[in-house]
């Protein structure tokens, strides 16, 4: 009797370290993120007029022409022109209709496309004139 005794105890004190163990390193819950957090995070978010300025800014900067483009193409009256660096002198004029171009190559022509060297260029250009 004083065998089976010892044993409960055993069990009982065995399953509460089990249990202390297991609440110890369980993980938190992930919780939503506090309402100040969040608040914060709108409005960081939000664009004053001067963010919205400076962002124009950005993205002009974005377009200009990457380090060692020498090309620059964009839809013009619905067809394709090929312009030198610069953005501004007419390189080549195509007969390549937008219209004819899959939709995501319509809209990169929109804002235009950069190549680095004429290979890339013709290569291009052979690729989709028919």
């Amino acid at each position: 009797m004083k065998k089976s005794i010892s044993i409960c105890i055993f069990i009982a004190v065995l399953a509460w370290l089990i249990a202390g163990l297991v609440l110890l390193f369980r993980q938190p819950e992930q919780s939503e993120p506090p309402l100040i957090v969040a608040e914060m995070e709108q409005r960081e978010n939000a664009q004053t007029p001067a963010a919205s300025q400076e962002h124009e800014e950005q993205l002009r900067e974005s377009m200009a022409a990457p380090l060692g483009a020498a090309y620059f193409m964009k839809e013009e009256d619905g067809k394709l022109v090929v312009y030198r660096a610069d953005g501004t002198t007419v390189y080549l004029e195509t007969d390549i209709r937008c219209d004819e171009l899959d939709l995501w190559l319509q809209e990169q022509a929109k804002d235009g496309i950069w190549f680095e060297t004429d290979r890339e260029l013709f290569d291009f250009l052979e690729n989709y004139s028919s």
